[in-house]
């Protein structure tokens, strides 16, 4: 006699931290702590309670990109196997309705936070610039798997926001002097992240080319011949060290 072992649904907790995709974070962990350090080594001042705002508000919008993403690719039919995407909605642990609900919750704590962060910060000089960057970043990642992301677009606004709008966002939280070299310089060392971060997407693009193309999705990894695809992966890898040894 052999016994059936059915395999048990897991807790609530573990499907929406399934759904976070809490490995993806350093992509956006790294720009931050590089902005900051950049602010403090200019400044010689440290405020930790604005990087501890900055980072939980970076990690919100970069969790909440994830699950818009997971859920657009499932209404679009772009993810259809059970290990597509984080495998929650594909899955079925979640319906597509709680999925929204979720990534709208962790837009709304994200701009919770660089409210709280506008408060702190009263008329400084690096006012402006955070307001344009939290608009930005709460557009960038609705918009992203809602509409650029289709007509190979992904690539520039990951460079955009997750290379230079979370460094330069993490500088001007540090009440950094706003002058224009100093914007330029931060957006000079943060070309080597925005390369890795970009070669992270591009990586994944090109595993799911095939796939993206029958959705009607199209990316760099899909328009491009696959052995191109493959040389702008190298490209995109060795880029900071290429940057490492000019500067040597």
């Amino acid at each position: 006699m052999t016994t059936q072992i059915v395999p048990q649904k897991p807790t609530s907790f573990r499907i929406y931290w399934q759904a976070l995709r809490v490995y993806s974070f350093p992509a956006s962990i790294v720009p931050i702590l590089l902005g900051t350090v950049l602010a403090v080594q200019q400044s010689h001042r440290f405020y930790l309670l604005s990087f501890l705002l900055t980072l939980l508000g970076g990690v919100l919008a970069h969790a909440a990109a994830n699950v818009y993403n997971d859920y657009y690719d499932y209404k679009n039919h772009v993810d259809v196997r059970p290990e597509h995407g984080s495998g929650v909605l594909t899955q079925r642990l979640l319906s597509a309705k709680q999925m929204f609900e979720f990534g709208t919750l962790l837009s709304a704590a994200s701009l919770a936070c660089g409210f709280l962060l506008l408060l702190m910060l009263g008329s400084s000089s690096s006012t402006g610039g955070i307001v344009g960057l939290v608009v930005v970043g709460a557009l960038a990642a609705l918009l992203y798997s809602m509409v650029l992301k289709r007509y190979a677009l992904g690539d520039l606004l990951i460079v955009l926001t997750f290379g230079f709008g979370f460094s330069l966002g993490a500088y001007l939280t540090q009440m950094a002097p706003l002058k224009l070299a100093s914007v330029e310089r931060v957006l000079l060392l943060s070309l080597p992240v925005a390369s890795l971060v970009d070669a992270i997407l591009h990586a994944n693009n090109l595993r799911d080319r095939l796939d993206d193309r029958q959705a009607g999705v199209y990316t760099l990894a899909n328009l491009l011949p696959l052995a191109w695809g493959k040389a702008l992966l190298m490209g995109l890898l060795f880029f900071p060290l290429f940057l490492w040894w000019l500067a040597c």
